[in-house]
């Protein structure tokens, strides 16, 4: 699984009113690779040469992102003015937008590398990158849909036929194990790492996203309790649904676990206490009292 986001309509860009009357156009592939924008009387009001950079461009919030001669660049679209150029991507690159994030397949030199970078920062910020993720010419912009993002490489004199490929993306673009808008709705900002313990108590963020805890409050956190009542043990702990931000497609399940000896030997699975599914309810379960000694654990998993 490589996580780059969930695909989504960009919002409309700042200023529209002024931004829908202009006209952006540029030469194809082995053309003057002039480009040029223009306004709705057909005055130029920037241009600039582009040659070899024949791939699609982004525009997001008033800003034009994509490949260039001399770099990748994120250029001011009513004036022409760059705000920050990268020379780490070749001409033939492509870029399309999830969320306010970009996502660029390297093309030309180098080949293949698929990168998450910021589109909302003053200077260009990578989220997340794998290398050589595709060999071959790797020109043809990539397609997110439904939570899968396409890419293919491109046949040529002498090549192997085209290859498209299929990954599967979760909506965690820092690649931490945790959904980007669960990250949004519930931490600080700064602290959405896996490690990262927000309450300070002892359960990291990523515990908290899977168990369905609150990462602020240091007394919200996954318990079970154990009684004895009428010659049994009486273990309960209580269920959380997996519903709302982060967990859409996601269900949470619980697995009773015991073992007789903590320094050795491994956790069973209690019989008719694991898979079960959370609904908000206690989960109360009772076995009799054992012989020797029993330890229990209660594990949480989304699926």
């Amino acid at each position: 699984m490589i996580p780059l986001g969930k695909g989504s309509i960009p919002p409309r860009p700042e200023g529209r009113g002024y931004l829908e009357r202009l006209v952006w156009a540029r030469a194809g592939y082995n053309g003057t690779g002039f480009t040029i924008l223009t306004n709705l009387s057909g005055g130029t009001v920037w241009s600039g040469t582009t040659p070899g950079a024949e791939n699609c461009r982004v525009l997001y919030n008033g800003y034009l992102y994509g490949p260039t001669s001399s770099g990748f660049k994120r250029i001011e679209f009513s004036s022409g003015t760059e705000r920050w150029s990268t020379a780490l991507f070749g001409t033939e690159s492509s870029v399309i937008l999830a969320k306010d994030q970009l996502v660029i397949l390297a093309g030309g030199a180098p080949n293949g590398h698929l990168v998450v970078a910021k589109a909302v920062s003053g200077s260009y910020q990578e989220v997340y990158r794998t290398n050589s993720i595709m060999s071959g010419q790797t020109w043809a912009c990539p397609t997110l849909a439904n939570g899968r993002i396409y890419l293919r490489n491109n046949a040529g004199n002498g090549t192997p036929p085209a290859t498209l490929v299929c990954f599967d993306v979760s909506g965690d673009l820092n690649r931490n194990g945790i959904d980007d808008d669960w990250e949004t709705a519930h931490l600080p900002q700064g602290t959405n790492t896996v490690a990262s313990d927000s309450d300070n108590d002892s359960y990291p963020n990523l515990w908290e996203y899977i168990a369905g805890t609150d990462p602020t409050n240091g007394n919200s956190r996954l318990r079970m309790d154990i009684q004895f009542v009428n010659g049994k043990i009486l273990i309960s702990y209580p269920s959380i649904q997996a519903a709302g931000t982060g967990y859409q497609g996601w269900s949470r399940l619980y697995d009773l676990e015991m073992k007789t000896n903590l320094l050795g030997g491994n956790w069973q699975p209690v019989p008719g206490a694991t898979n079960v599914l959370g609904t908000n309810a206690v989960i109360v379960f009772a076995n009799s009292v054992p012989t020797n000694n029993s330890f229990y654990r209660v594990k949480v998993r989304l699926d």
